[in-house]
């Protein structure tokens, strides 16, 4: 009777399990996805003939040769070095992670003289937004700033990125091959140009002006950063006895301020007692269990944050202004006067 009995709670469940199988459904695997963006590896320069507003016509001249020793000089270099806020990126790996959506920028109208005609101009670009950051999509693993540590290769920067903190992948200390097209821009009313520039779809437009005050020559340069709205100004003046050997050095000059690193080197960060906390610009990094070494950091400043229990929080903004310097960073964290004198034990590793 016994056998009876197995054997037809055996043939009950083989008829069944086929059901039991369908209704759980097909296990799914977890895939990881890591979140980070990717920069442009080609810097678009837009180049304007330099408009003469001195009285001088013979200073024509100069409206075309400046900005050819520019170019020969930027395509000598080969690369540039793009600053590290005026960087287009896009973002990698948020679509397998989340659902999308594309929105325009609200429209930026713009407004000029060329040539006695008035001009308007209507800036439209698109943004990629995540529409759901709450709820991921099933089977997927994220890893991003917020994961808990944050690990950064050596190709790799922790980067703020339109006010959040991205990983930015691949950035090759920013360095950029070049594209400068084959023709000079005109732009002829010199008062609107800055505000013209900041609509082209260029990452640098570079132009200026020639003046002159009696025997010299006054030439000003702009260097515009598209993305980061970002105009700074060079300015020199010349004899005019002494513009054949002082032009080319100013032009090159000009030139070769796309060249500077923008990255630091390798910054490294120990706290006594160890075991501590690290944030970087609000991400958390890991425990300083043993001395911490991060790859590298945008130049500018950066808030580190320290935590460890039963000892005062260190948060403060370091400014980090030298390209390609690394650093040794020592914190000795003080115990909390409310919590009293009592050190935790120290582990050494």
């Amino acid at each position: 009777m016994h056998r009876y009995f197995c054997a037809l709670l055996f043939i009950i469940f083989l008829f069944s399990s086929s059901d039991i199988f369908a209704l759980a459904g097909k296990p799914q695997t977890v895939v990881d996805v890591r979140l980070y963006h990717q920069a442009k590896t080609t810097a678009d320069i837009d180049i304007f003939v330099f408009n003469n507003i001195s009285t001088n016509k013979d200073y024509d001249y100069f409206s075309l040769v400046i900005p050819e020793l520019i170019t020969d000089q930027i395509e000598l270099n080969d690369k540039i070095t793009i600053s590290s806020n005026n960087i287009k990126a896009t973002p990698v790996g948020y679509d397998r992670a989340y659902n999308y959506k594309i929105l325009n920028y609200t429209n930026t109208e713009y407004s000029g003289n060329y040539n006695g005609e008035d001009f308007t101009v209507i800036t439209n670009e698109r943004q990629t937004v995540v529409t759901n950051t709450i709820t991921k999509k099933e089977n997927v693993n994220i890893i991003d700033v917020y994961s808990s540590p944050l690990t950064i290769s050596s190709n790799e920067t922790l980067y703020m990125y339109d006010g959040q903190p991205v990983i930015l992948a691949d950035n090759n200390d920013f360095v950029r091959d070049i594209n400068i097209g084959n023709n000079f821009s005109v732009y002829t009313n010199s008062s609107n140009i800055e505000e013209y520039v900041f609509t082209r779809n260029a990452d640098i437009a570079i132009f200026g002006t020639i003046d002159s005050r009696r025997n010299t020559v006054i030439i000003t340069a702009y260097i515009a950063e598209i993305n980061a709205r970002s105009l700074s100004s060079y300015s020199i003046e010349i004899n005019e006895f002494e513009i054949e050997q002082m032009l080319p050095l100013f032009c090159m000059e000009i030139a070769n301020q796309m060249n500077a690193i923008d990255k630091t080197g390798t910054i490294s960060i120990a706290t006594n007692p160890a075991d501590a906390f690290l944030y970087i610009d609000g991400v958390y990094i890991t425990k300083t269990q043993n001395r911490v070494f991060i790859p590298s950091l945008t130049v500018g400043n950066h808030r580190i944050t320290i935590k460890k229990d039963d000892y005062m929080p260190v948060d403060s903004v370091f400014t980090f202004d030298k390209p390609g310097e690394s650093l040794m960073l020592d914190f000795n964290l003080s115990p909390n006067p409310i919590l009293g004198t009592k050190l935790p034990s120290i582990t050494s590793i």
